[in-house]
């Protein structure tokens, strides 16, 4: 249930760009009628959203280790073209109605595929993303602060689970 309402919120974060961009192109102004007002703070509530969900993750996730690394690849281009659709879409829709509809869409397909846990969020607040291939041949993701440039580097001790195939290393930056 927890893991469940993790990756929900994590989803949220992770596709509430359309909305924001719809708005701020739709020059919403319900913060004191005020367009820039209203683009600040909806700029603003990734960054609020992210901050929680860092907290929840590092206070409720399973601390675990990975063992055995072979081969490490940085990955953070490979998502980037997904999150910057997001932008396109926002801005191409005409209504609320077709905003919702897209939203929903758009949310339950990265519910249902988010097992590498991506986040353009998580870049801005500094982290990388990482492919780790360990010793079974087995391809995992790890969100880090680090710079990695091989394998033998990885420290692992500050690992939260985010699903069976993806940790994010909490600690400080090398």
């Amino acid at each position: 249930m927890m893991k469940s309402l993790h990756k929900l919120f994590f989803t949220l974060i992770s596709t509430i760009w359309i909305v924001i961009i719809y708005g701020i192109d739709q020059e919403w102004n319900f913060v004191k009628q005020s367009s820039l007002l209203t683009a600040i703070c909806l700029a603003s509530t990734p960054f609020l959203l992210i901050t929680i969900w860092y907290v929840i993750t590092k206070t409720c996730c399973s601390s675990d280790n990975v063992y055995n690394c072979e081969n490490i690849d940085e990955v953070n281009n490979d998502f980037l073209a997904n999150y910057l659709g997001y932008f396109f879409i926002g801005i191409g829709l005409d209504n609320c109605h077709t905003l919702a509809w897209i939203y929903i869409i758009v949310f339950a397909f990265t519910f249902a595929s988010q097992t590498q846990f991506f986040n353009p969020m998580l870049l801005l607040i500094g982290y990388k993303y990482y492919y780790i291939t360990i010793s079974e041949g087995t391809k995992i993701t790890i969100i880090s602060r680090q710079t990695y440039r091989n394998a033998k580097e990885l420290h692992t001790e500050n690992l939260k689970r985010l699903s069976d195939t993806a940790f994010i290393e909490f600690g400080g930056t090398k």
